[in-house]
């Protein structure tokens, strides 16, 4: 009965990353899945969670049972953890520079 729910459980998470996979990385999805996932501190959280905790964990009790399916899971994961990651630091950049172009949108003058 436990191999069946563990099973289920891969198959179903790794439905859900090849899912968020291919809207992370879609030309016209990528910015505003990740928007909406990142969007609130809920979901946010939510969504770090996943991408720093689920290679770690898919790797325990189903390495047992199915060690191939533990290593599927694992990329699948890693590869969304790279997405977001590389999201949230074009978002930081993305923030520094309206931070230093100021209100106007332009750099500031640098004096001679």
């Amino acid at each position: 009965m436990q191999i069946i729910i563990f099973q289920r459980r891969y198959l179903l998470m790794r439905e859900v990353l090849i899912l968020l996979n291919r809207l992370a990385s879609h030309a016209m999805f990528s910015k505003p899945t990740l928007e909406v996932l990142m969007g609130s501190k809920r979901c946010a959280g939510l969504t770090i969670d996943i991408a720093i905790r689920l290679p770690q964990r898919s790797k325990y009790p189903l390495r047992q049972l199915n060690p191939q399916m533990a290593n599927d899971l694992a990329d699948l994961a890693q590869k969304f953890r790279s997405r977001v990651y590389g999201f949230l630091e074009e978002q930081q950049h993305s923030t520094a520079e309206r931070c230093d172009t100021g209100a106007s949108g332009k750099p500031p003058r640098v004096p001679r």
